[in-house]
């Protein structure tokens, strides 16, 4: 009986390239002592001796092969086929780790980009060869960790060659395409992976001078006074990158991360329009103290309050929701008479007052101190649901008991809710000695008691502006 052919080889070695000959998926297992065996869907073996496998420095993946391996496998090596590779193992730093402050992989694999770029098209239109990339190279098995990666060897490149390199800005125009219809699949938005940073340069606010995400990278490529400034003198080509951009993201704009545009237009526009497409982020909140309400919670005078003459618009304590689109204000003031000072401010953002027990001068039935609240829907909330509560503490120790106050925009507050109130209104509900039968109500004696005024989207608690208020002795 004859012996069947042999089988043909699945891969063969030409001086520094290993050549994939077969459609497949292909494997590597190192094993002991100095053999690396190569693995045909999981069945067919070849040996390689490391030595030999580790000098090894182009993969040439024949169509229709898919390659397996993992970095420590691969080093810097290239592929210069037309098949798939799927690197494992990539790892990465973000650049808000020091002392590098730079967005790396823990690998160098710089050259198998280099090679796959350089393929399959013109060899200076790597903006063009984009799309080939991704259907060939997969990182880690996923495609948000193949966006980092290529990236990295963009950013990598526009670095060094500056701003007006036309081939490297194409590239990321496309990539950011690649990145909105990943997140169009619901895809995780990379909000919280940091790119670009800046340390803190000692400045009084503590805050790093430039802190963006790869994700308002990415999407910042968008803006048309970019695109208009990188690809202007080319028309065709600035108008087949417009085409590409979503209809819903070309107006986004772009946010850059410094200190400086932090909680100004073009951050509060793409929170906005990055909260109407439901990617979560870190940084919704801007967060004031003794600041100035939104023009609509004023008085159309700009000058004082809807809710009363004399009611001021300044020394608020603010929390605004910037993609919901409404702000919370509260502040603590001398009734009828200028605002209380915060004492100090909590790690949950709560600001702490102390303030005079008893009556006001002249009216036995007030408290010395009232509490105004300004519940405000933004211009980017027209279009949600949003309702706000209010609720007060009527526990007067260190412990805490809610119960809602019912808004009622008595005022006439065309954008939300807004008033100026006095725990006197509340001294029934307050009893000062639950150990004694009956309620004894709140005489405006010490006491500890907390305000909290809430913000929902459809239902649902979107953001919190709090105050703690330390009724004390006049003595004290």
């Amino acid at each position: 009986m004859a012996k069947p052919p042999p089988k043909p080889p699945i891969f063969t070695v030409t001086g520094a390239t290993m050549n994939f000959t077969q459609a497949g998926t292909y494997t590597f297992d190192y094993l002991t002592p100095g053999k690396v065996k190569v693995l045909l869907d999981g069945g067919q073996a070849t040996f390689i001796k490391t030595g030999d496998f580790n000098a090894i420095t182009v993969f040439n993946i024949a169509a229709g092969a898919t390659v397996t391996i993992g970095v420590g496998d691969l080093g810097a090596r290239t592929t210069d086929g037309a098949g798939e590779l799927n690197v494992m193992g990539v790892s990465f730093r973000a650049a808000d780790v020091g002392p590098e402050y730079n967005f790396e992989p823990l690998s160098n694999l710089d050259g198998l980009l280099n090679a796959l770029f350089g393929s399959g098209g013109d060899a200076t239109g790597w903006g063009d060869n984009l799309e080939s990339v991704f259907e060939r190279l997969t990182v880690n098995g996923n495609e948000a960790d193949t966006i980092k990666l290529v990236w990295d060897f963009l950013d990598g490149l526009y670095v060094q060659a500056g701003y007006g390199h036309p081939d490297i800005n194409e590239a990321f125009v496309r990539l950011g395409v690649q990145y909105a219809d990943y997140l169009a699949d619901g895809g995780a938005p990379l909000t919280t992976l940091v790119a670009k940073y800046v340390p803190d340069g000692g400045d009084a606010g503590g805050i790093a001078d430039r802190l963006q995400s790869m994700h308002d990278n990415l999407l910042g490529n968008f803006n048309d006074a970019d695109l208009v400034s990188r690809f202007g003198t080319d028309p065709v080509l600035y108008a087949e990158l417009k085409a590409l951009i979503p209809d819903d993201l070309e107006n986004r704009g772009a946010f850059s991360g410094n200190e400086s545009a932090l909680g100004g237009a073009a951050h509060d526009q793409v929170r906005a329009v990055d909260w109407d497409h439901g990617w979560s982020r870190p940084d919704w909140l801007d967060v004031g103290y003794n600041a100035v309400v939104d023009a609509r919670a004023q008085d159309p005078g700009g000058t004082e309050m809807i809710y009363g003459d004399g009611n001021t618009i300044d020394d608020w304590n603010t929390v605004r929701h910037e993609g919901a689109g409404f702000e919370l204000a509260l502040k603590v003031k001398h009734r009828q008479g200028d605002e209380y000072g915060e004492t100090s401010v909590d790690p949950d953002g709560t600001a702490n007052y102390t303030v005079l027990s008893g009556a006001q001068s002249g009216a036995p039935n007030r408290a010395e101190w009232n509490f105004d609240f300004a519940a405000t829907i933004l211009p980017a909330g027209d279009d949600d649901d949003i309702t706000f509560k209010l609720f007060i503490d009527i526990d007067p120790t260190e412990g805490e008991s809610f119960v809602e106050i019912p808004l009622t925009d008595e005022y006439g507050a065309p954008y939300g809710d807004q008033n100026s109130a006095n725990y006197a209104f509340f001294s029934s509900l307050i009893d000062t000695d639950p150990g004694t039968e009956g309620v004894q109500p709140y005489a405006f004696g010490e006491g500890t008691f907390t305000i909290r005024l809430e913000g929902y989207v459809d239902g649902v608690l979107a953001a919190t502006n709090a105050v703690r208020v330390f009724v004390d002795d006049p003595l004290v």
